[in-house]
């Protein structure tokens, strides 16, 4: 935003990430909008960034928790229909934490949002310009070898809760 820019510096956007709702297994939601939510009780998770049409609409409730690990256990409990986050933190969080939690939720299809990440340098530091100019050049060359292509955050799979017949599901290095 304009506000933004007059206090930070901002790169070249070097992934996106997107924003998944996660449900539990059966449950027939589907997201098709914002509309889709009517009735809902959603968690959300305090001081996240969520666009403005979802923070500011009346059409669904909003439960507020301090983190998603705490927002997958109450969809578990059936506190809440449904929760949402980007979708590799979802996968993460579940692996490191309670990867039996994949036999038993499952990623919403579609998406509420899909955003740009930048890295981001005060104006204020002198030295601001000069390394988001240097960032960008590297990533442009990252780009071009191929090498951005190979790293995690940009090549995630579409998560559709993989596991082993153990239940184990190893995440990604």
């Amino acid at each position: 935003s304009e506000a933004r820019s007059k206090h930070f510096l901002f790169s070249t956007s070097y992934v996106n990430n997107t924003i998944r709702f996660v449900k539990r297994k059966g449950d027939p939601f589907v997201f098709h909008g914002i509309e889709s939510l009517k009735d809902k009780r959603v968690g959300v998770t305090r001081g996240y960034a969520y666009s403005d049409v979802f923070k500011n609409s009346k059409l669904f409730v909003r439960e507020d928790a301090n983190n998603l690990l705490i927002n997958l256990k109450k969809l578990q409990a059936k506190r809440i229909d449904l929760t949402s986050d980007d979708e590799a933190v979802i996968n993460d969080t579940i692996s490191k934490h309670n990867p039996k939690l994949f036999a038993e939720l499952e990623l919403v299809e579609g998406s509420l949002s899909v955003n740009p990440l930048y890295v981001v340098s005060g104006v204020a530091n002198p030295h601001h310009k000069e390394w988001i100019d240097s960032f960008n050049e590297g990533l442009k060359v990252i780009k071009q070898n191929g090498t951005l292509d190979g790293l995690c955050c940009t090549n995630q799979p579409e998560y559709e809760f993989p596991q082993t017949p153990d239940g184990f599901i190893p995440h990604a290095p």
